[in-house]
């Protein structure tokens, strides 16, 4: 069997675009596996003086969690344009349990 290539750019179009789709795949099954299990509970935070989102992440940081991406869910959920807070503001902290033991 001979494959005869009539043009090099329609092949080159053909495997970037057959590549793009295989990336597709699997970067949508590689974020599936990422899925964080959802919070058992919310924790209503009043900020303090002196409080950060830093600071309260760290108090209640799931083990094996990393603290930025923690921090941004915190952001997203309370829907916080930016990392400032301010004191008496109520924030709703995500708690996560692991075999029924908190963090």
């Amino acid at each position: 069997m001979t494959i005869h290539i009539k043009s090099k750019t329609r092949l080159t179009i053909a495997i970037t675009v057959f590549l793009l789709i295989i990336i597709s795949v699997l970067s949508f099954f590689l974020q599936k596996g990422k899925a964080q299990v959802a919070p058992s509970c919310y924790l209503n935070w009043c900020v303090s003086s002196g409080d950060t989102l830093w600071t309260i992440a760290k108090n209640s940081l799931p083990k094996g969690r990393d603290i930025r991406d923690y921090i941004i869910e915190i952001r997203e959920w309370n829907k916080l344009d930016s990392s400032s807070i301010a004191e008496g503001q109520l924030l709703e902290i995500p708690i996560y349990e692991i075999n029924g033991n908190s963090k």
